[in-house]
């Protein structure tokens, strides 16, 4: 159960209380002793002018009798709530939690980029980089050149910084953290025309390691564990992020520590299904195109009875070409879309010609990148042939079901459209009945689109709503962002707020 610190869709500063319905400004948690006076400062006239400013110290009273882990998904959680993120650094680390040896800064931050959050980070004199830190700060960098002033301030001059950029909450304002209009500004570079420079890897080895130790497998196992227990994709990911920067004293390039590649494995092949869901597509140094890549190259090293099963897709050329399929979705240009597709589609079959026990998974990406390079009908087989072998293997309900709904939308581009109705809703049937909920939004999504097509409005914005609503209480950013702009297109009513 996680903690529940104030009332549900309340927030408190102090005695003051205000509705996480208006914007709010996260104060990061950590602050070494000598800035704490100064923290209580910013505080002192956010009580006067009325801002609403969130610090876990000043807001959860319960925060010492916590567990560490059930402090860290509260600020998670408000973190991804806030409109700001804020913090302020003299340059040391802080105090490592108990299982992930990750501090809370660092969570909270990853959580704010993550969450595409407005993020602000200042620098106290006098400022000396534990190296630790230095490694989140480059990965935040990269993806928000805007976010940090370099230039230390004195301190005494911080309180009004803080506060006065708190003061435009209300004001409109673009997100420093917009991943992907800056991904769409990255693919339109003329020295990405063949697109060799998407080979990314994860965190491109530059973080620092949190330890000089070689990594506890134990302790990584508890937090996969603990990635897997998660409902919500947000909290999977900060287990996962933990996991990950306890693995990076260990680098996975390493021939030293060639016995954690499995750990590294699983780890990225988790972070590349969650991240995915999320919603971190593009060049991205902690998105899901980075871990796929990194996962190819670690399953290179491996031998074939190291790799982990549940997430084998994940480490083929196939979930590249997936990702592929991904960014080519969000590129305006046509030309760029296509060049991105043709290049998914050498990846997927490169992947399909290596053999696989299970070949489904692939056949239904090659299907999905055909039907949008506009060769229906050789996606109406790929996916009949997935279908085919999960009938065959005897998969679960819900996985037959996935493929039903994408057979379902070939037929349905292809203009056979008496085919489609049931068998989508019989593949949105057998999801309903399966563990796989993220595959049920996408499935109730392509439903409500078949309804709006075939004149079913009032049936279009069920399916639409629902899937929302499932998006929106497992935090599938991507998922939710697509169904948004899909119901403003067919100018349905907006959504009530969960």
């Amino acid at each position: 159960m996680k903690p529940s610190p104030t009332p549900e869709g309340e927030l408190r500063l102090g005695e003051a209380s205000f509705q996480t319905g208006r914007p709010f400004l996260f104060f990061a948690s950590r602050m070494s002793e000598p800035m704490k006076r100064m923290r209580e400062e910013i505080l002192r006239i956010a009580r006067a002018r009325g801002l609403p400013i969130w610090l876990a110290a000043d807001s959860l009273p319960e925060l010492d009798s916590l567990p560490l882990e059930e402090v860290q998904i509260a600020c998670m959680d408000r973190v991804r709530k806030a409109s700001k993120f804020v913090c302020v650094l003299d340059g040391s680390y802080g105090a490592p939690l108990e299982v992930s040896e990750t501090c809370i800064l660092e969570l909270e931050l990853a959580s704010a980029l993550l969450s595409r959050r407005d993020i602000s980070v200042f620098l106290v004199e006098p400022f000396e980089l534990d190296p630790r830190l230095a490694g989140i700060l480059e990965t935040l960098q990269a993806a928000c050149p805007d976010a940090i002033d370099w230039v230390a301030k004195r301190r005494e001059d911080i309180p009004a910084l803080v506060t006065d950029w708190s003061e435009r909450l209300e004001a409109p304002s673009k997100p420093r953290g917009n991943l992907f209009g800056r991904l769409v500004q990255f693919l339109a570079r003329k020295r990405t025309e063949n697109y060799r420079d998407l080979d990314v890897l994860f965190l491109d080895g530059r973080v620092a390691p949190l330890s000089p130790e070689p990594p506890d497998k134990e302790r990584i196992e508890i937090l996969l564990r603990r990635s897997a227990e998660e409902d919500k994709a947000p909290n999977k990911l900060a287990h996962l992020w933990a996991a990950i920067r306890k693995l990076s004293a260990a680098p996975y390039d390493s021939p030293k520590f060639r016995d954690f590649l499995p750990l590294w494995h699983r780890a990225l092949g988790r972070w590349a299904s969650a991240s995915a869901w999320y919603g971190l597509h593009g060049h991205f140094l902690i998105g899901r195109l980075a871990a796929v890549n990194t996962i190819v190259a670690i399953r290179e090293k491996l031998a074939r009875e190291d790799h982990d099963d549940e997430m084998a897709i994940q480490g083929t050329h196939g979930s590249i070409a997936s990702e592929y399929y991904s960014i080519a979705k969000q590129v305006p240009r046509r030309w760029d879309r296509r060049k991105l597709l043709e290049r998914a589609l050498e990846k997927v079959t490169f992947a399909l010609d290596q053999g696989q026990p299970d070949p489904s998974g692939l056949l239904a990406i090659r299907g999905s990148v055909r039907l949008a390079l506009g060769e229906a009908r050789l996606a109406v087989e790929d996916y009949d042939k997935s279908l085919k072998v999960r009938v065959r293997r005897g998969e679960d309900q819900g996985r037959i079901g996935e493929a039903e709904v994408e057979l379902a939308m070939g037929y349905l581009r292809s203009g056979r459209i008496w085919k489609v109705k049931d068998l989508l809703e019989q593949g949105v049937d057998r999801l309903r009945g399966s563990h796989r909920p993220e595959f049920l939004v996408r499935a109730l999504r392509k439903l409500g689109f078949f309804y709006a097509l075939t004149l079913r409005r009032q049936r279009s914005e069920e399916a639409f709503r629902e899937a929302l609503a499932i998006a929106t209480r497992l935090e599938l950013e991507g998922q939710s962002r697509q169904i948004t702009a899909e119901m403003t297109r067919l100018r349905y009513r907006p959504a009530a707020k969960p």
